[in-house]
């Protein structure tokens, strides 16, 4: 799923705060063999709030990735920025 020419990935996930929800959104990206540059947790009250960024990850390998995040049941909302 990886290229060598893709742009980076930088995806912004909300959840509930349950100490599963980090290791759920991390899961996901080891499944699928991607290597994190960057996973960044952090907490706001009662939520999570996950700065992950990958590169090298092909547009349409980005976008499967944003659904699977989406459909996730603790995730509130994701979203990618590319560059």
């Amino acid at each position: 799923m990886t290229e060598s020419h893709a742009p980076m990935h930088r995806y912004v996930v909300r959840g509930g705060r349950d100490a599963q929800f980090p290791l759920r959104v991390f899961n996901l990206f080891a499944q699928q063999a991607l290597l994190v540059e960057e996973f960044r947790v952090t907490t706001d009250g009662d939520e999570y709030a996950i700065d992950i960024t990958i590169d090298a990850l092909s547009e349409t390998g980005g976008a499967i990735i944003l659904e699977k995040l989406r459909a996730m049941v603790l995730v509130d909302s994701a979203h990618c920025e590319i560059g």
